[in-house]
């Protein structure tokens, strides 16, 4: 080996071991590349250390063991395996939590006399809990977001066709997915009106002004947060069921409604209506806010 050389790792050319352990112009020093091979390894021990040049499998001359070669093959095999395994107790995990959460919200919505009976109805049931359960949280987090309306109608068919005088509750929920798209389009057209109101005054204002205050009006001047989303969309039948249990005083409205899930539907339509009337009216205050402002002069 010649004396100008310079190891690749260490970048030193100490008169060491060297070695060129491949086709390559790279060359090192024996102990370096046996260090730099057994970190590899401890990072990736299932593949094979190859030259980062040229890609060549560096040939080792070790010792060589039957019991170690297998035991190698079962730990590379558990490692290749352990994101897997992970993967799928996570997953299976997310499914108890979300089939828990699923029997919670029926529970609180319907009431128990209502769940054990569908609990208990076995033939009709069985094969649904498993599908619907789950997907109740699932759906509530994806009502969040545009395009819901498209997807929810499925879950109507999940729910049991059970009636007693009254409509089944998968038409129900059909209804009620109807009426919420209706209530959507009339509150985007109040935006949009709203929107025109702010456009109107574009000849007395800066155009940039107008362009914020739009903004405001979209809640697009501030980051949405998704976890307050999620949140907020898992914790809707808990609230409907507060506010169905205080509609449940009034006598005339149990007559019309006597149904706990009845209530606690309107109760989540009264909830949601005040959210986003309380929604437009703090955007309307931030926009006045906004209008208001003005740069004081320094004082010395």
């Amino acid at each position: 080996m010649s004396e100008s050389m310079q190891c690749w790792i260490c970048y030193s050319d100490s008169d060491e071991e060297w070695v060129r352990p491949c086709q390559c112009s790279l060359v090192c020093h024996e102990s370096c590349l046996l260090y730099w091979i057994a970190e590899n390894e401890q990072r990736k021990p299932w593949k094979q250390v190859r030259c980062p040049q040229c890609a060549s499998t560096y040939q080792l001359a070790e010792k060589q063991s039957l019991s170690l070669s297998v035991l190698n093959v079962i730990r590379n095999a558990a490692l290749t395996a352990v994101p897997y395994v992970g993967g799928l107790c996570l997953g299976g995990s997310l499914f108890i939590s979300a089939t828990t959460y699923g029997a919670y919200t029926v529970l609180t919505l319907f009431g128990n006399k209502q769940t054990e009976q569908w609990m208990n109805d076995t033939p009709s049931w069985a094969w649904k809990t498993w599908i619907t359960l789950p997907a109740i949280s699932v759906a509530l987090v994806a009502s969040q977001w545009k395009g819901a309306d498209l997807v929810l109608p499925s879950i109507a068919f999940m729910l049991p066709h059970y009636t007693n005088g009254y409509p089944s509750y998968g038409v129900l929920l059909s209804w009620l997915i109807v009426t919420r798209s209706v209530y959507r389009f009339l509150l985007h057209a109040i935006r949009q009106w709203l929107s025109w109101r702010i456009r109107s005054d574009m000849g007395v204002k800066d155009g940039r002004a107008i362009q914020q205050e739009l903004d405001i009006l979209h809640g697009r001047d501030r980051k949405r947060d998704v976890y307050g989303l999620i949140l907020s969309a898992l914790m809707d039948p808990v609230i409907s069921r507060v506010v169905g249990s205080y509609l449940s005083h009034s006598r005339s409205l149990r007559r019309y409604l006597p149904e706990p899930i009845h209530r606690n539907i309107v109760g989540g339509c009264l909830y949601v209506l005040f959210k986003d009337v309380m929604s437009l009216y703090y955007r309307y205050e931030r926009i006045q806010q906004f209008q208001s402002r003005h740069i004081g002069h320094y004082r010395r």
